[in-house]
């Protein structure tokens, strides 16, 4: 009796045991698909739509500027502000000009300013007149005395030059006009293409050093995308400026294909990852943020391809436009 006890007592944790297990093995979890939208899920879809003929790359606004001042200045006058559309030549930003506006003037008044030219106008007029008085005393027979005759002379030929002197004065004040017009230019930033404002880094009477920012402008209407692809691929394809490539877009659960072209090709390859840069450009018809991840192909992508994605063949059309 006690050793059928004894046995039944070894015997319960083991079968304890085996049940544990058996049990964990019943209830171990599953593998389960990435979800939507997941860094995980991306990466599969990428591959999947990048194949062998395709590489990763990243938006990036066609234009994107910082702007500054190329001088110490204090900001007089915002009038733009953050996410504001702006045009080609708008201003942007006034710095503090009055001293320089009043400078401006007085130099607008010189270089308008003609009594220089008809003093030496007058002047002119008179010693040519002498000259004549002279020339013609000695047509009728009463010659002049020497000293006469050169003072007049002398006369006409300084009163030329005066009214010389006086144009070019006029002239070198209508250049320095144009010149501190040039310099008051630098009073102000305009936007140098059509933009979005992205970020303004200073405030109304702040001061500033040449060069620090004051704002960064971008242009959207076109994105940029530099993906690099095997130098071979790009050989074997023939690829060129003017050929059409397909990205696929990043955005949310539900990745967005459409058609751009290749900008041009870098004449210089990477001798170690044996790729080269290739520059696609892209209408932005969609007003998709410039930084979003995509994946650029060289090839279209056919039916399979599509429904590996999960987008369905209508889907796919309506996505990306006709060649």
């Amino acid at each position: 009796m006690r050793t059928r006890t004894l046995a039944l007592l070894l015997t319960l944790p083991m079968l304890l045991l085996v049940g544990a297990v058996s049990t964990g093995a019943t209830h171990a979890p599953r593998t389960h698909e990435p979800e939507p939208g997941s860094d995980r899920w991306w990466e599969q879809v990428a591959e999947r739509f990048a194949g062998d003929a395709g590489a990763t790359a990243d938006t990036r606004p066609a234009r994107d500027v910082t702007m500054s001042f190329t001088f110490p200045i204090q900001v007089g006058e915002m009038l733009v502000e953050g996410g504001q559309r702006v045009g080609s030549g708008d201003v942007l930003v006034r710095a503090r000009d009055a001293e320089f506006v009043a400078s401006l003037e007085l130099q607008r008044v010189r270089a308008a300013s003609e009594l220089g030219i008809t003093e030496a106008t007058d002047g002119l007029e008179l010693a040519q007149f002498r000259w004549d008085q002279i020339q013609e005393s000695i047509s009728r027979g009463s010659r002049p005395s020497p000293l006469e005759e050169a003072e007049a002379r002398i006369g006409l030929a300084q009163a030329k030059t005066r009214l010389e002197q006086a144009k070019e004065v006029k002239l070198i004040e209508e250049v320095r006009l144009r010149q501190q017009e040039g310099q008051y230019e630098r009073y102000r930033l305009e936007a140098p293409f059509d933009a979005t404002v992205e970020e303004i880094y200073v405030d109304l009477g702040q001061t500033m050093n040449e060069t620090e920012p004051v704002l960064r402008l971008v242009d959207t209407a076109r994105l940029l995308l530099d993906p690099n692809p095997p130098t071979a691929l790009v050989r074997s394809l023939d690829l060129g400026a003017g050929d059409p490539a397909w990205i696929m877009l990043r955005l949310a659960d539900q990745p967005v294909v459409v058609q751009g072209r290749i900008a041009y090709i870098s004449p210089v390859g990477d001798p170690v990852t044996r790729t080269v840069r290739v520059r696609v450009e892209l209408d932005n018809t969609g007003a998709w943020p410039a930084g979003t991840p995509a994946v650029v192909r060289f090839t279209e992508p056919d039916q399979a391809e599509a429904s590996a994605r999960g987008l369905d063949a209508d889907a796919r059309a309506e996505r990306m436009p006709a060649r």
